[in-house]
């Protein structure tokens, strides 16, 4: 059975004939959206494919650094995720786009490329993808944007903390007119040193996910130690991907939903409110002092700022188009070729009459006095 999800009206995906596994890390992904019936094409399908439908190769494109090895045949590309095809029809994405995985692999990468393809469709929709947290805090849409490792989702739950209702995390839909803002569905990613702030949070958790949070720093520690003493401590490279994986293992990922329960108790009645309208931004920016500042922007560096800053996310899926490209000369897409021109007229027009501002921080931060500094400006 085929399971659908529409995300607010904008988007449509739809999961075809999806494992019980899958379906439940899918429904994890995008909580608290519940499936539904859509009543016109998806955006995305997710499509397993078995041996016997499996698309031919006839030539393969190494790695070139970036550990994308892909294969493409008369008419198909492809990712090999370790010996495991996915399947990505680029001349499709921004229509109606069928995102094939190999039934042997796990539907987590395909669901990874599908998120990306999802929010460039938004661009023939009058909308854009920003990556940012969103809060809707006494009647106001308050957008807090930035690079990744920017403290976001932080300030976000030191507002949910004073009551604000959750709009969105990591990733908000903007609509061109600057009029309103919506929850693109992501579960909310907890560092150890948020529960120091809010100790309230750790209610919502499960036993385990408290373990990990608590224990996981010093068990992270010991392995950075011992990575740094073994014979791949002069491989600088190897050792900083390593060492990056230990900071994402220490993580827990909440659903959003969770978060009802924690806000109700700070005095919240609508804890989610997955629209809001949009008024303010934030955009955070991580320096090396203990100050916090916050300065008025020009809306429109902010805005070239958050168009780069989504290019560089999605890399991933950017990197395999120009492999795509290479394999298929005479195929494009349009949309994906003027991505970043396109991006930034609707992001210009969305910030043209509102306030922005610029968040000077360090991070990690103390959350209360963050959100004290904040608060005056919205």
């Amino acid at each position: 059975m085929d399971i659908d999800y529409n995300i607010h009206g904008w988007l449509g995906l739809r999961l075809v004939h999806p494992s019980p596994g899958s379906a439940r890390f899918v429904a994890h992904q995008l909580d608290p959206l519940v499936p539904t019936t859509l009543v016109v094409h998806p955006d995305v399908s997710l499509a397993p494919v078995s041996d016997h439908r499996a698309p031919r190769i006839a030539y393969r494109l190494g790695n070139a650094g970036d550990h994308q090895e892909c294969a493409f045949g008369q008419s198909d590309f492809c990712l090999l995720n370790g010996g495991r095809l996915l399947c990505i029809p680029f001349e499709s994405i921004g229509q109606s786009c069928e995102v094939r995985y190999d039934t042997r692999a796990t539907l987590r990468p395909a669901f990874g490329y599908a998120r990306q393809i999802l929010q460039l469709s938004l661009l023939n929709k009058e909308a854009i993808a920003i990556h940012s947290a969103a809060v809707l805090h006494e009647g106001k849409g308050i957008l807090l944007a930035g690079w990744a490792e920017s403290g976001k989702t932080e300030l976000m739950l030191a507002f949910l903390d004073r009551g604000a209702s959750f709009v969105s995390d990591k990733w908000t839909i903007l609509k061109e007119d600057g009029s309103a803002m919506y929850n693109f569905p992501t579960p909310i990613t907890i560092r150890p040193w948020v529960l120091r702030h809010l100790p309230g949070l750790a209610e919502n958790l499960a036993a385990s996910e408290r373990w990990r949070l608590r224990t996981g720093p010093f068990a992270a520690a010991i392995a950075k130690r011992a990575l740094e003493s073994s014979r791949f401590a002069s491989e600088a490279g190897l050792r900083s991907f390593i060492a990056s994986g230990l900071d994402f293992a220490i993580r827990v990922s909440v659903p959003p939903s969770r978060l009802v329960r924690h806000t109700k108790a700070a005095g919240n009645a609508e804890a989610v409110s997955l629209s809001a309208p949009f008024d303010k931004l934030f955009l955070l920016m991580t320096h090396n002092s203990r100050q916090i500042s916050v300065l008025p922007a020009d809306p429109s560096d902010v805005a070239r700022r958050l168009v780069d800053c989504a290019q560089y996310e999605r890399r991933g899926l950017l990197n395999l188009y120009a492999k795509f490209r290479y394999a298929f000369p005479s195929k494009s897409n349009s949309l994906l070729d003027g991505v970043r021109q396109r991006e930034l007229s609707i992001l210009d027009r969305a910030l043209r009459s509102k306030e922005v501002f610029l968040v000077e921080l360090p991070f990690p931060f103390d959350l209360r006095s963050a959100y004290d500094a904040v608060r005056p400006f919205c």
